[in-house]
């Protein structure tokens, strides 16, 4: 007998569900739990980062980047919900978290700047 495919495997405890759907229905619930969702591209970066926002609410971000040690790199407030904000060209090689808050929703990403 050879190692059962991973195809073959889902969770124990949970229904097996397809990738496609597992993600559609992963999105909801992140949409849902905590009202906007984020994505940073490139991570890690060379020379900027990209944060696309989405949100079922108008109420504005706020974004603020810190450095390992905690420091307050950059803030920006008022920032659309639903778009796109460029930042980090002069940022040094490190290890970078942006915190976005919409009124009492919080997320916090990692970001690496080569």
């Amino acid at each position: 007998e050879g190692p059962i495919a991973g195809s073959r495997l889902s969770p124990w405890g949970t229904p097996a569900i397809t990738s496609t759907r597992a993600r559609s229905f992963q999105e909801a619930m992140m949409e849902t739990v905590q009202g906007f969702s984020l994505r940073a591209t490139p991570n890690p970066s060379s020379n900027h980062f990209t944060l696309f926002t989405k949100s079922d609410r108008k109420e504005t971000i706020t974004l603020t980047i810190t450095d390992v040690m905690g420091r307050i790199i950059e803030r920006r407030q008022n920032i659309a919900a639903n778009g796109t904000v460029e930042f980090g060209n002069k940022y040094r090689s490190g290890l970078y978290f942006v915190e976005v808050r919409q009124g009492e929703k919080k997320q916090i990403l990692k970001l690496i700047r080569k």
